[in-house]
């Protein structure tokens, strides 16, 4: 893949890890120097950021999403939530397809973490837009009609699919209670977030 590049990463059903996978790859990146963008762009199952950064999306050339993005510091990827229902309902490939475009701009990787596909159009949306998008699944799930559905879409919508990262159960448990304790405010999110990915032994890689 060259970059600068935006990739989308989604699941067949909701709890598969797509959280986990999206924040442990756009730390790792950021970690070796990389210039990174970690979007919010869950709806369903906000995560990683507050929807609290942009309003909408716009099919305008002259829209800043990035003015609505935390930067990153000492080594962590900047931030922006894409995940107030309002933007949700504002987002189209028609205006993913800008604001894909606009990040490559300002980053080398831009990491979306979305909800799942195929009941989100956002999630649809950005994977079009997207250079390439990365499937979560938990490790050791039996294979569903959502996840042949969740194929079918992306090959009708021919989005790049890269692969499919397997996340082990025990992890996804420990990531969404981690998940929803920040919710409560009682740790910050980016002291633990990446701990999942960079030990290297909960994520494995399978390609098609």
């Amino acid at each position: 893949m060259t970059t600068p590049a935006v990739i989308a990463v989604t699941s067949a059903t909701p709890r598969d890890g797509s959280s986990m996978v999206a924040t442990g790859l756009a730390h790792g990146l950021a970690g070796v120097g990389h210039r990174v963008l970690l979007v919010d762009g869950n709806v369903d199952a906000p995560t990683l950021a507050k929807s609290t950064s942009a309003p909408k999306l716009s099919a305008r050339t002259d829209y800043d999403v990035l003015s609505y993005a935390t930067p990153g510091t000492n080594g962590a990827p900047s931030v922006l939530a894409l995940n107030a229902p309002a933007v949700a309902a504002s987002c189209s490939r028609e205006t993913a397809e800008p604001a894909a475009a606009q990040f490559r701009q300002h980053f080398t990787f831009t990491i979306i973490e979305t909800a799942a596909l195929p009941q989100s159009g956002m999630a649809l949306a950005f994977a079009c837009a997207a250079d390439g998008v990365i499937i979560a699944l938990k490790q050791g799930r039996a294979p569903s009609d959502a996840d042949r559905e969740l194929i079918k879409v992306l090959r009708a919508a021919q989005a790049s699919l890269l692969g499919v990262v397997t996340t082990q159960h025990k992890m996804v448990r420990e990531f969404d209670g981690y998940r929803r304790s920040s919710q409560r405010g009682s740790t910050p999110m980016r002291s633990h977030v990446d701990e999942p990915a960079m030990g290297g032994t909960p994520l494995g890689v399978r390609s098609f």
